[in-house]
């Protein structure tokens, strides 16, 4: 964030700001502040958490000032400044204001005027920088920054409304903003660069787990719950959450899995039996979803709430009475040249007669021939097989064949890293979105989109912090803030689990606002060396990673 000369004083004369009305009772203001009324013989100091500045200066520890009395109100201008109520405060030259809470208003002991800010962030000011847009206009978030300033540096009111988040269901913005200058829904947490939710009162400021919260979910399930990987590899990530889950009273299962490595898919298939495992690219995947909620769609499964862009033109028109009606159960002859569908076997969107066009395909097993005989065919050539369709998806909703939204628990998943690795040569620093190798992170963020699970989980190498400023980890934080999830960002060293190793992996929480933000393991041994770190990811990486004697 922009450093902050908190100092700078108003051009008006300092009568124009004065206190309001009768101080506080003494009784009253030393049990709310009773930090502000130490002896004045002790010098007392306090460790105040402050955004990281640009110049990567060590921070100062606050000095707490000593107060004559408290106020719960003072006048700006003509205009009644109350306490919690929200200010512009005077910055930089040419530059926009900041904006604040006031939390505290007080004379201190050599008679000058102060008040306590908690600051606003804007987006542009967070881990998010330069994908501010992609967040939604006005929207801030209040952080847990707090300093004392003079009162000469209140501008004037600011109205900034605090919106409940929704439960994200729908890809549609649907709550109602007020009128307002900027609305807050979610906090800021510095300097551990997390994201939760306004309502949550819990203490979140650290990202480690404690003794208190070793159960990441907030409330115990007996259900079922069904987590998909992507870029799944052979299933060790999954493996691993689902064994925690499990410790943690939530019965999760892999439900499916995504991989285009055709051995590891085999690999897990074994291990994994209960498991639908797509040997398919990621898009691809994404593609068959769409076209899947279409078809369940199609015959009544699910309600249509809001649009969804279909890929391989799946007709949505109204079709004739008769038009789903196989012609095999009328008694029609086949023609010359065709066959009669038995069943679908499966469901694709790919072009596996190589014409160059990937459509929506199903496995067709033909009546009279053997499975030696099935063929992938285009979803457009069998119009005549309504009944054979509708059964086929109607039994595949029922068992879960493909995700819908709102079926899915979790997501986990690691987006191929070798587009910012530090053993390609010719990454894009410049434009790393550009690189074809890195558009897989857009892939994995609009499948998340388009499923809204509950909890998400990231893992990438550490170069996702430190190539070209940490650029795609801060549009992924960005995406997952829009879409109006909790985030939190740390990187963990498998060290300091146990494994014999220096390994150093990025991992990147983000869950609904209904939801817990889990936080990260506390780590169990030592480990002598870390990898270097941007020093704006520092506090959030040092929080996960940092050596196990701090916790004897």
């Amino acid at each position: 964030m922009a450093a902050r000369n908190k100092q700078k004083k108003r051009a008006e004369p300092e009568s124009d700001l004065c206190f309001a009305g009768k101080p506080m009772s003494v009784v009253e203001s030393t049990i709310r502040w009773p930090h502000r009324y130490q002896s004045k013989k002790t010098k007392l100091q306090a460790p105040t958490k402050k955004p990281a500045n640009k110049g990567g200066k060590k921070e100062d520890e606050e000095i707490i000032k000593q107060a004559k009395c408290h106020f719960d109100k003072a006048l700006v201008d003509g205009v009644l400044i109350n306490l919690n109520d929200d200010v512009y405060v005077t910055g930089l030259p040419g530059k926009l204001k900041f904006i604040a809470k006031v939390i505290e208003l007080f004379e201190a002991d050599d008679g000058v005027p102060y008040c306590r800010f908690r600051w606003y962030y804007r987006p542009e000011d967070t881990l998010i920088e330069r994908f501010s847009h992609l967040v939604q206009p006005k929207r801030v978030f209040l952080s847990n920054d707090e300093n004392d300033n003079p009162l000469t540096c209140i501008w004037s009111k600011v109205n900034i409304a605090k919106v409940p988040l929704p439960k994200i269901t729908s890809r549609i913005e649907q709550r109602v903003i007020p009128p307002c200058d900027y609305y807050y829904d979610m906090k800021y947490e510095v300097p551990y660069l997390n994201f939760t939710s306004a309502d949550d009162g819990s203490d979140a400021s650290s990202s480690l787990s404690s003794d208190s919260a070793l159960n990441c979910f907030e409330n115990l399930h007996k259900d079922e719950k069904f987590l998909l990987d992507l870029y799944s590899g052979c299933g060790a990530m999954s493996t691993g959450f689902c064994m925690g889950a499990s410790i943690s009273g939530v019965k999760l299962i892999t439900k499916w899995s995504v991989d285009i490595n055709k051995f590891a898919c085999d690999s897990l298939k074994l291990n994994h039996p209960e498991t639908e495992v797509r040997n398919e690219a990621a898009e691809d995947f994404l593609a068959l979803l769409k076209e899947w909620k279409r078809l369940c769609e199609k015959f009544s499964l699910v309600s249509s709430t809001e649009p969804v862009e279909s890929i391989s033109e799946l007709e949505d028109e109204e079709v004739e009475e008769n038009d789903d009606i196989d012609e095999a159960s009328t008694g029609a002859e086949l023609e010359p040249g065709e066959f009669e569908v038995e069943k679908f076997l499966g469901i694709m969107f790919g072009d596996p007669q190589g014409t160059g066009e990937k459509t929506l395909q199903l496995m067709v097993r033909w009546k009279g021939y053997n499975s030696s005989y099935d063929t992938w065919e285009p979803y457009s050539g069998l119009g005549n097989c309504k009944e054979k369709l509708k059964e086929y998806v109607i039994d595949g909703f029922k068992s879960h064949l493909l995700p819908l939204p709102g079926t899915v628990y979790t997501v986990c998943g690691g987006p191929p890293c070798q587009g910012i690795s530090g053993y390609n040569r010719y990454r894009n620093n410049e434009a790393p979105l550009e690189d074809q190798k890195n558009q897989q992170l857009l892939v994995f963020l609009d499948i998340i989109d388009f499923l809204k699970p509950n909890y998400v989980l990231m893992e990438n190498v550490v170069d996702l912090l430190r190539f070209s400023k940490g650029f795609l980890a801060r549009h992924a934080v960005a995406s997952f803030v829009a879409m109006n999830y909790q985030t939190r960002l740390g990187m963990m060293a498998a060290g300091s689990y146990g494994l014999p190793q220096l390994r150093n992996r990025v991992f990147l929480w983000a869950a609904q606002p209904s939801e817990k933000l889990p936080p990260y393991p506390l780590p169990t041994h030592e480990v002598a060396k870390k990898f270097n770190t941007p020093k704006e990811f520092k506090a959030s990486v040092d929080s996960c990673t940092f050596k196990f004697n701090r916790l004897l």
